[in-house]
């Protein structure tokens, strides 16, 4: 049977999101997914968000979606937008990261009840006399019409989690995709079941729509491998 979501746009808002969903379940109101809004110049900072979708998850039990979202990839979006945008700059690498951080939200929710997002006007570019509401600044397509990297951002969301390795220098590259989000990598010099993994302190970062991380590769064999937090 078809899933019905009940939508609203309060992302950012646990209080009023409590009061909804408790007043749609006291009167009876049948649902089967938590639909969320969530832009940061309208909803507030990825913490409120965060807090919000954690608290439904446990109060309610029910899957999630974020079901509207967006961030621009140039700063010529509407004005209001710059001063909330909550240290993410609005560029085509700002937009990327900004995706990390949503899925990191929606993969780290209780019970993996993060089901995903839906992103709006991705497709949008600007047009003499349309009113796009400057959601032409936030597409996945540039200006001249470019696809930018977030469509590949939002893509590794939902790709085989499958660690890509490779030595260009003396240290070890590792990569993967923003599906592993909600993981930590951790390291041993052994598969016994005996053995302790390690977290791996080396700094994480955002290299293209990858997460990546530069390891010293020494002589003893080493493995990796991404463990949910």
């Amino acid at each position: 049977m078809p899933k019905i979501i009940v939508h609203i746009d309060r992302g950012g808002d646990w209080a009023t999101t409590e009061w909804f969903f408790d007043n749609l379940n006291y009167e009876g109101v049948p649902y089967d997914i938590i639909g969320e809004s969530y832009y940061p110049f309208f909803q507030g900072a990825p913490s409120d968000l965060a807090n919000c979708l954690t608290n439904a998850a446990v109060r309610y039990g029910k899957p999630i979606i974020v079901a509207e979202d967006a961030f621009p990839y140039t700063n010529t979006c509407p004005a209001n937008w710059l001063s909330q945008l909550y240290g993410y700059p609005p560029t085509a690498t700002g937009q990327v990261s900004f995706i990390a951080a949503l899925a990191k939200i929606l993969k780290s929710l209780p019970n993996q009840l993060g089901f995903g997002f839906f992103y709006w006007g991705a497709e949008y570019q600007a047009a003499h006399g349309v009113n796009e509401a400057g959601y032409n600044t936030s597409s996945f397509f540039d200006a001249a019409g470019n696809v930018l990297p977030v469509a590949d951002a939002v893509g590794g969301m939902a790709a085989p989690l499958v660690i890509n390795a490779s030595l260009p220098s003396p240290n070890l590259q590792l990569r993967w995709p923003f599906s592993g989000a909600a993981t930590s990598l951790v390291s041993s010099t052994s598969l016994t079941h005996s053995t302790s993994w390690l977290l791996v302190t080396d700094s994480v970062q955002i290299t293209g729509a990858m997460f990546s991380v530069s390891v010293p590769a020494g002589n003893n064999t080493q493995y990796f491998r991404l463990q949910s937090n």
